[in-house]
């Protein structure tokens, strides 16, 4: 299933543009409660959902509210395997976050309490696949890391 916003960007494509207008995003998630999604520090919007698709249509959304000149790509590359990585550790117990301040990079959490922390990845998909392999290393036993393989490639 390709995870990508109405106007058929992808997920990753959708936080980098969040990044690129200098908008600080923050993104977690847990199994009971689902994704948290807040745009702005302090924040300007914030609303809880049931998938990492829908969470970041909402935060594109809200920025485009808060800040109509706002650019966002209509199209990204093919990241459906990378972009089920939050909705599968969800699935799979392990909590987690993407968050950043403009020009800080993205810093990215793994587990509840705290098994790994990454700060200023480049991009999102670094910071995708460095959960990724986080989530492997750390809950091997996991439904996550025994089905990885069906994540593709995060090169």
């Amino acid at each position: 299933m390709n995870r990508s916003d109405q106007n058929g960007a992808s997920i990753e494509a959708t936080l980098d543009d969040l990044y690129a207008n200098e908008l600080n995003v923050s993104l977690s998630w847990d199994h009971e409660h689902g994704f948290h999604a807040t745009l702005g520090n302090p924040p300007l919007a914030k609303k809880s959902f049931p998938t990492s698709g829908q969470a970041v249509r909402w935060l594109k959304e809200q920025a485009l509210r808060h800040f109509p000149r706002a650019k966002f790509r209509t199209e990204g590359p093919d990241t459906a395997g990378r972009e089920a990585i939050l909705d599968h550790l969800r699935a799979s117990h392990i909590a987690g976050s993407i968050s950043w301040t403009w020009d800080g990079g993205f810093h990215a959490e793994l587990g509840a309490p705290n098994r790994a922390e990454k700060w200023a990845a480049a991009s999102a998909p670094e910071a995708l696949a460095w959960l990724r392999e986080q989530a492997i290393q750390h809950y091997p036993d996991s439904e996550f890391a025994k089905r990885s393989v069906g994540f593709g490639s995060l090169s």
